[in-house]
């Protein structure tokens, strides 16, 4: 297979990129965000180094370039069944979050649609039902969430998810929100939930995915 420099070489215009010789992924990692720092890049993309390696750079105390206090993921998915984008978060870094993280979890999830054209992104905060399931602590969040005054775009929750995307589900359930079957954004109540939810589409639908990470 061509090395780096030969790859971007055949792709790339020459002034467009640099390569550089490092010991090992730490390096790497590191070497990448001081190059942000710098303003000499604009975005990180982890490729085979290893998340953790990856991270520690990132959100190292001194020479890191962490914005936030919550670093989420956010995965968009484009599958077979659906008309439209969607961003399902977050599978990859908050384990169960608390409310101040799904705060920011939906705002991030926001930025992202919008940045790829979505005016008026829909979040759907994803249950097993549309109502509150007694004794499950993520469906009791979910709708202090939803029931938050002051936003500017639509969050509804809990929700499940064939009235979130599946049009026409929400007339036969007589859900009563303005989510029916367009939701844009989908906030899991958990990294497994957000996990499997995204292969899923992936494996079983014919999915492509790709995934960013925000607060940085």
């Amino acid at each position: 297979s061509p090395s780096l420099p030969q790859a971007a070489a055949a792709h790339l215009a020459k002034d467009s990129y640099e390569c550089f010789t490092v010991a090992d992924d730490a390096e790497s990692a590191a070497l990448a965000v001081a190059l942000v720092r710098e303003g000499r890049a604009g975005a990180l993309m982890k490729g085979h180094v290893a998340s953790g390696v990856f991270l520690k750079a990132v959100v190292d105390r001194e020479t890191g370039i962490r914005s936030s206090a919550v670093l989420s993921h956010v995965a968009v998915l484009e599958a077979r069944e659906l008309d439209q984008l969607i961003a399902v978060t977050d599978g990859g870094m908050m384990t169960v979050p608390n409310e101040e993280q799904s705060e920011a979890i939906i705002e991030h999830g926001v930025q992202v649609m919008q940045a790829l054209g979505v005016s008026d992104p829909k979040v759907a905060l994803l249950s097993a039902a549309e109502t509150v399931i007694p004794r499950l602590p993520s469906a009791e969040l979910q709708a202090r969430l939803a029931a938050k005054d002051g936003r500017d775009i639509t969050v509804e929750g809990p929700i499940s998810l064939d009235i979130a995307l599946i049009p026409g589900i929400a007339e036969e359930k007589d859900y009563p929100g303005a989510i029916k079957g367009d939701a844009s954004v989908i906030v899991v109540p958990d990294i497994v939930t957000g996990n499997v939810l995204s292969k899923a589409l992936i494996y079983f639908d014919g999915g492509a995915m790709a995934g960013v990470v925000l607060g940085a």
